[in-house]
C-alpha cells in the first residue's frame, strides 16, 4: 500500500512539473533586445500595406515576424520590435 502511495505521489509531481518547465521563458535578455524599438503607448489603428518585415517581441518573451513595425505595434501584446526578420534560435 505504501509503495502505491509513493508511486502515485511521484507520478503526480511529474505531471505537474513537466508542463511548467516546458512553458518557461528564458529570463535572460538576448543581445537583440538592445536593438528593440519600444512600441508607443498609443497603438496604431490603421497601417499601410508596405511590407518591411520586423521581428517583434511579446510581453511573454516570444518572438515573431510581423509585416511592418506598424502591424507589430498594433498588437496589444507586442512590447517592441527590431528591423528585419528574426534571427534563428540557437
Amino acid at each position: 500500500m505504501r509503495y502505491r502511495f509513493n508511486s502515485l505521489l511521484l507520478f503526480s509531481m511529474l505531471v505537474l512539473l513537466i508542463p511548467a518547465s516546458c512553458n518557461s521563458v528564458d529570463a535572460q535578455p538576448e543581445a537583440a533586445d538592445e536593438l528593440l524599438v519600444p512600441c508607443p503607448a498609443s497603438r496604431p489603428e490603421v497601417c499601410t500595406m508596405i511590407y518591411a518585415p520586423v521581428c517583434h517581441r511579446t510581453n511573454r518573451g516570444e518572438r515573431g515576424i510581423s509585416p511592418s513595425a506598424c502591424a507589430a505595434c498594433a498588437r496589444i501584446d507586442v512590447v517592441g520590435y527590431s528591423e528585419g526578420e528574426c534571427a534563428p534560435s540557437p
